[in-house]
This record gives C-alpha cells, sequence and structure tokens, in this order.
C-alpha cells in the first residue's frame, strides 16, 4: 500500500512537476509576450514621441518666424512713422523756406523797381538835359535871329 501510496504520491509530484514546468513555460511565453508587446508599444511610443518632438519643433519654428515678422512689421511700422515726422518736419522746413524766398523775392522787385525807377529817372534826366541843350541852341539861335534883325532895323 505503501508503495502504491508513494507511486501515487510520486506520480502526482511528478505531474505537480510537469503541470508547475508547463505552467511556468506558459507563464514564461506569456511574460515574453507582453515583454514583446511592451517593446512594441514602447517604441510605437517613442516613435510617436519623436514625431510629436520634431512637428513641435517644426511648429517652434513656425512661431519664431512669425514673431520675427511681427517685430520686423513693427519695427517697419516705426520705421514709416519716423519717415511720417520726418516728412512733417520738412514739409514745415519747406514752408518756412518758401516764405523765406517769397520774402527775398519781394525785397528784390522792390530793389528792380527802385532800380528801374533810378534809371527811369536818370533817362529822364538825360531827356531833360537834351531837351535843355536843344533849347538852349533854340534859345541862342532865336538871340542870333533877333540880334540880326535888329541890326538890319
Amino acid at each position: 500500500f505503501l508503495i502504491s501510496e508513494c507511486n501515487d504520491v510520486c506520480n502526482t509530484k511528478h505531474g505537480i512537476e510537469e503541470m508547475f514546468q508547463k505552467t511556468e513555460e506558459e507563464k514564461n511565453s506569456e511574460i515574453l509576450r507582453v515583454r514583446n508587446e511592451m517593446k512594441t508599444l514602447a517604441d510605437t511610443f517613442e516613435s510617436e514621441i519623436f514625431d510629436m518632438k520634431v512637428e513641435l519643433e517644426g511648429q517652434k519654428n513656425i512661431i519664431e518666424k512669425k514673431n520675427l515678422e511681427i517685430e520686423d512689421m513693427a519695427y517697419s511700422k516705426d520705421g514709416q512713422d519716423d519717415l511720417m515726422q520726418g516728412q512733417e518736419a520738412l514739409k514745415l522746413k519747406i514752408e518756412e523756406l518758401m516764405n523765406i524766398i517769397e520774402d527775398k523775392n519781394m525785397k528784390i522787385d522792390k530793389l528792380q523797381l527802385d532800380d528801374k525807377s533810378q534809371e527811369v529817372t536818370a533817362s529822364r534826366n538825360e531827356t531833360l538835359q537834351k531837351e535843355m541843350l536843344v533849347l538852349k541852341v533854340s534859345l541862342q539861335q532865336k538871340d542870333s535871329d533877333i540880334k540880326s534883325l535888329n541890326e538890319l532895323l
């Protein structure tokens, strides 16, 4: 009986050991499968993370470019504002210069009129002097005619 029980225990032990080994192999293969799945998932996640990082860098570059464009536009606007202010200042200076030029032109015109008046006066004087000479000569001629007539009488 003991031998039979011993054999049963041995068979049971072998059965349990085989079952344990089989379970261990199944668990090991399941662990291996789960590891492979996890490794595949990890690789997939790493790939997705890498893709997201690349996309994030691209987005950062786009944002940086847009910020530079905005800064350029702001600088350009400031430059345009400066140009507008400069143009306004130039416009005022030009108006001042035009007023000065007009004043100077009026003074020149006045001087030219004065010069013309002096020329007219000088010309008139010359004409009058010539007329006086003609009248003197005429007077002398008349005097001479009168003397001649008086002598004849």
